[in-house]
């Protein structure tokens, strides 16, 4: 069994932030939508914020995963549940590289 990686463990982390990155951003390619398109709709001047996202540099913020499903119109339960997916595979050591 894996082992539960802390706050230390930022190989994991990092796997965490880029698999829900490239996640978020299959699902805004999906729904022919720019990084601008969603910068813009956050309130923002530049795409930095979704590309680091993306990238899996930053972490979604609850603000930026509300605005992404207004956007892409993802359904909420399958947002969630592919979030909490990763989650769980992180906190049991179980996530994979991409």
């Amino acid at each position: 069994m894996g082992r539960k990686p802390g706050i230390e463990d930022s190989e994991a982390k990092k796997k965490l932030l880029k698999r829900n990155g490239a996640f978020l951003k299959g699902e805004r390619e999906k729904a022919g939508r720019t990084q601008q398109h969603l910068s813009i709709a956050i309130g923002l001047t530049t795409a930095q914020y979704v590309s680091n996202i993306e990238r899996g540099i930053s972490p979604a913020s609850p603000e930026y995963l509300r605005t992404f499903r207004a956007l892409t119109g993802i359904n909420k339960t399958y947002l969630i549940s592919v979030l909490k997916e990763n989650y769980g595979k992180y906190l049991i050591g179980e996530l994979t590289p991409l």
